[in-house]
């Protein structure tokens, strides 16, 4: 499995694919969430993501990203449907 490739074909990548990799890219954080760069956009001005600097690309940090979904709360939105980072969360 490369980077960029999930683990069985037709099926979305998990961060937990991305375990042995400092950072993730972009595009790897769209597949993993199934969102469009719009909502990772949002999720930086929330404060929830922080890009590193790297030369021509946004990469994230995947122990970062990990913090960041175990401390959100246990919560649904709109009917109880969880969010993209949330169905993330460690069992």
């Amino acid at each position: 499995m490369t980077k960029s490739e999930p683990a069985e074909p037709g099926s979305r990548p998990k961060l937990s694919d991305y375990a042995d990799h400092d950072t993730v890219s972009q595009a790897d954080l769209q597949k993993i969430f199934g969102v469009s760069r719009t909502t990772l956009y949002r999720w930086f001005n929330r404060g929830l993501i922080t890009p590193i600097a790297a030369p021509g690309r946004p990469l994230y940090r995947v122990g970062d990203i990990r913090k960041t979904i175990d401390t959100l709360p246990a919560r649904g939105r709109r009917g109880g449907a969880p969010s993209a980072l949330e169905l993330q969360r460690s069992p």
